[in-house]
């Protein structure tokens, strides 16, 4: 989870918290950015940002840009934290939180939606098994 908060920009429809449940999100011009600010500034994509368990990673999609951090110019990728504030072209945001969100392993999920789904329709199994059968019939008359 990254959660952001745009604290001044060209673009006004920004301004105001962001949060995402992604890894990894990208900020720019384009349509296919997760944060699209109109800002003449910004490249179509310019800005990625990553969650780690260090911190939040963060860097600029083209490799001669730069950015600031706390009043500092960076290159490259760096990490940040909580309260760390960042101005990519005319905006300007504040890092308000993140966290590594525990992920079930689907194979689990799978089992428990199995089970749960089994024990609400107990005689599931049954019409499973039947279909099943059916189709081995079906596979041997057409293999015979």
């Amino acid at each position: 989870m990254i959660e952001l908060k745009i604290l001044n920009s060209c673009d006004h429809a920004v301004i105001g918290p962001y949060k995402s449940l992604k890894d990894v999100i990208s900020i720019g011009r384009s349509f296919k950015n997760d944060i699209i600010i109109r800002d003449k500034e910004l490249f179509p994509v310019h800005f990625y940002i990553k969650l780690s368990k260090d911190g939040l990673i963060c860097w600029n999609a083209h490799e001669d840009g730069d950015y600031l951090s706390n009043e500092k110019l960076y290159k490259g990728k760096k990490i940040h934290l909580k309260t760390d504030k960042l101005k990519i072209g005319t905006t300007l945001f504040e890092i308000t939180d993140y966290a590594m969100e525990e992920r079930e392993d689907p194979d689990e999920l799978l089992k428990k939606a199995y089970l749960s789904t089994m024990e609400k329709y107990p005689h599931q199994e049954e019409v499973i098994d039947e279909i099943e059968n059916e189709l081995s019939h079906l596979e041997d008359l057409i293999n015979n």
